[in-house]
């Protein structure tokens, strides 16, 4: 845990526009994940699990290539539904 100490780089979007971006809290969400508490996972960012699955999958399509569409569209899908949910938290709906 150390290590994220050093390596914290702010939001660049949240320092220009003080709003926070739609990937905010991931690494936490992530973080708290690993460490089993789903209930901070929940509090920081739900759809950091799927987003990071996302990117995932993007970079092994892009390696191995098997399943490109089955992961285009997984990704186009959860980036739609991360786009409503940021619209949401942002309107504290």
């Amino acid at each position: 845990m150390g290590l994220c100490i050093w390596f914290q780089f702010p939001c660049i979007f949240y320092k220009i526009t003080a709003i926070p971006c739609p990937t905010c809290k991931m690494t936490r969400a992530l973080l708290s994940l690993l460490k089993g508490d789903i209930r901070a996972y929940a509090t920081y960012n739900v759809m950091a699990l799927p987003i990071a699955i996302a990117f995932v999958g993007q970079i092994w399509n892009t390696c191995y290539g098997k399943y490109k569409k089955c992961f285009h569209y997984y990704t186009i899908i959860i980036l739609t539904i991360n786009l409503f949910y940021y619209f949401a938290r942002l309107l504290n709906i």
